[in-house]
């Protein structure tokens, strides 16, 4: 496989702080003179061989590291084999393919051995999360996303907190998932005392390329895109917080966020509602940003009581962790037909914005989808093209179901299914 570069990165990130075999625990290795040499001369070729360099102009030559690295892969195979044996000697194959002497499949085969071996052992997939940094950054963030889950969370304090931090920001921009980098970046700079500004990656994880501002004009494919995966398709906006499952076969419109606001809209599948007739019902989100509550509650109650409506309930509730307005409304003068005049909810709640918004739903970027340069070398330049970030403001979201009196109930089950599955962020 060619290895990728990201040009954004590229010249600040080609030599990492922390070499591999930090994630050893040094105290399980061998205490045998030989085996010290060995690792000694092995940590003497970690400085040319934990990256890839593309023009080799280093003191040593590489065929010499290439031999000493495979000695001691030899080496370490003959010894009484544990853990830190193991590991260390998966580290020394991926310096290997750093420098052109193994192929991608070899390293993936170790490192799926090591973690059926070791099922417990989060460090392996920390190691191939860096590896695939390298190598693979459509593979990156599962391994970073399984150690994480391992170690109990993205900052717990361990011996290897701080170089497993930097591996993860590193990982996690590699792979377009710069609010993740950010909260890994924050954990870093308490443990390190560093400021978040002294950090290498800080002006990339906060470019500027994707600021945005609650006065600005963004259209459709800025403001909403889809994701898809083998359990679920959601629709989302990083630019107003908000991610919703959806199905495949539901209708859905949309439109870009201009002049403050956004509008979302899904159409159900066909409700049965008498012998000869079914309807569809609408659940719709419409985004406000930089105004007042009382802006969005009046909004919503002259919505309610148009053409004769009236609100019927009203109660303080709360969806998925905001509190929220929640109004039922009726019209018998709309939908005077099998479907016995409209019925339908409207939900007001306040989302502010927070460091970390977006986090739950933001993804890893598909690399086999993006735009590349290729050149004569083999290698292919991908440039991270990073979603919008959230409006810094509190967005108010009016959330409606506009449904009948004939098939309210199904369509409020349908309403509910979809807000157990929404994030607001």
């Amino acid at each position: 496989m060619k290895k990728l570069l990201c040009l954004c990165v590229f010249l600040i990130l080609s030599v990492s702080a922390f070499s591999q075999s930090n994630a050893i625990k040094k105290n399980k290795l061998p205490s045998k003179k030989e085996f010290k040499a060995q690792y000694e001369l092995f940590l003497e070729n970690e400085y040319f061989t934990d990256h890839w360099t593309p023009n080799w102009d280093y003191e040593k030559s590489k065929e010499t590291v290439a031999q000493e690295l495979k000695d001691f892969d030899e080496y370490l195979s003959t010894l009484k084999q544990n853990y830190e044996i193991s590991l260390l000697s998966l580290i020394v194959k991926t310096y290997l393919y750093n420098i052109d002497e193994y192929m991608f499949n070899q390293i993936v085969e170790c490192g799926d051995s090591l973690k059926d071996n070791y099922p417990k052992e989060y460090r392996t997939w920390w190691i191939m999360g860096r590896f695939y940094s390298n190598s693979a950054p459509s593979y990156i963030y599962p391994e970073y996303e399984t150690a994480v889950q391992m170690r109990g969370g993205v900052g717990k304090k361990d011996e290897w907190v701080i170089p497993f931090l930097w591996d993860y920001i590193y990982g996690c921009n590699m792979a377009g998932m710069r609010i993740h980098a950010r909260l890994g970046l924050s954990y870093y700079c308490q443990y390190t005392g560093m400021a978040p500004e002294d950090y290498m990656l800080y002006s990339v994880i906060y470019s500027d390329e994707s600021a945005t501002s609650v006065d600005g004009t963004y259209d459709l494919y800025d403001t909403w895109y889809s994701e898809t995966t083998e359990d679920e398709s959601r629709i989302c906006s990083s630019l107003l917080g908000v991610s919703i499952p959806v199905h495949e076969d539901w209708s859905l419109k949309a439109i870009g966020y201009q002049n403050g606001s956004s509008f979302f809209s899904v159409s159900s599948d066909p409700i049965t509602i008498s012998d000869t007739a079914r309807t569809r019902v609408s659940f719709s989100i419409l985004a406000f940003a930089n105004v007042e509550k009382s802006y969005v509650d009046n909004f919503t109650i002259n919505s309610a009581t148009r053409d004769g409506g009236t609100i019927t309930k009203k109660k303080t509730t709360t969806i998925n962790g905001f509190v929220a307005d929640y109004y039922i409304y009726e019209n018998p003068n709309l939908y005077n037909d099998e479907r016995n005049g409209m019925k339908g909810v409207s939900i007001v709640m306040g989302v502010p914005c927070t460091e970390f918004s977006g986090l739950s739903f933001e993804r890893p970027i598909d690399y086999n989808a993006t735009a590349s340069t290729s050149t004569d070398d083999g290698m292919s330049y991908f440039r991270i093209n990073q979603k919008l970030n959230r409006l810094e403001t509190t967005i108010y979201f009016l959330i409606n179901l506009d449904a009948c009196n004939a098939c309210f109930d199904e369509a409020l089950d349908w309403m509910d299914s979809i807000l157990e599955g929404c994030i607001f962020e």
